[in-house]
């Protein structure tokens, strides 16, 4: 795998991702990525997809590796959920990738597939006197019916598997809850979010609700996780109203049209 490191605007090196994901049927199998290929379908056993495009070629393959710029989940409805959207892969900064030929593992019900998963970018020259890359391994658990990332561990939490007849998160040696850690949901909803965020401003002007978005895996992840509903409809418009100030209207316009929907 290739992996590279990346800067957010306070200058922080942060690490972009690279997503490992292979096709499945009842349970799972293997798909390899070709090149050649402009597009990989991946079906799941309750009737929703994930479909790979954007695949990796010439310069970028060579630096970085085969695989897919962007992935997007498809609903049995046929909505369309992208996955990491905020990650999207540049061939100057690096971003995310989703890789092909690798083991995805999938729960004995099917509600759940770990995928294999490395956040990396291009990082300072170091002693070669070239780029060199910089990588953590991630697990991130998905729901495939709705199309929700709902957790994303790394560590000895990814060396685990499912146990052959619940969905049940073995790992040998773990003293902890590993099902809960995997399936539960690891994130912010957006009232907490909305909450976080206020009480940043107090104690720094200068808060970006953008980044508590991104440690959240985006508008779009969260809005797939938690639809909009009475109780949430408030934090949700207030969280687009404040995109709209910080100058992301393309996000607050994808609150706004779901919550519209919503209404509907």
């Amino acid at each position: 795998m290739n992996w590279a490191g990346k800067t957010d605007m306070r200058g922080r090196t942060y690490e972009a991702l690279v997503i490992a994901c292979v096709s499945i049927a009842s349970t799972s199998a293997q798909a390899s990525v070709d090149t050649g290929v402009e597009q990989e379908k991946i079906n799941f056993r309750g009737g929703s997809s994930i479909v790979f495009s954007q695949p990796l070629k010439h310069n970028e393959a060579k630096k970085f590796g085969p695989g897919w710029k962007r992935a997007v989940f498809l609903e049995t409805t046929g909505n369309q959920i992208p996955l990491f959207q905020m990650e999207y892969f540049a061939s100057a900064t690096g971003g995310l990738i989703f890789a092909g030929s690798h083991s995805l593992r999938i729960s004995p019900s099917g509600n759940y597939a770990v995928l294999d998963v490395v956040r990396g970018g291009v990082v300072d020259l170091g002693p070669s006197g070239t780029p060199e890359g910089s990588s953590r391994q991630y697990c991130p658990v998905l729901n495939t019916a709705s199309g929700c990332l709902v957790s994303m561990q790394t560590g000895e939490l990814c060396g685990g598997d499912w146990s052959g007849n619940a969905d049940k998160w073995l790992v040998t040696g773990y003293g902890y809850d590993a099902t809960e850690a995997m399936v539960g949901y690891g994130f912010s909803e957006a009232i907490d979010l909305w909450g976080q965020f206020s009480k940043s401003t107090i104690l720094n002007g200068t808060a970006k609700i953008k980044q508590y978005l991104v440690d959240n895996l985006g508008v779009v992840n969260m809005m797939a996780c938690e639809p909009p509903t009475a109780s949430n409809r408030n934090s949700y418009t207030l969280i687009a109203r404040q995109l709209i100030r910080e100058g992301d209207r393309a996000d607050a316009a994808y609150i706004l049209k779901r919550l519209g929907v919503a209404a509907n």
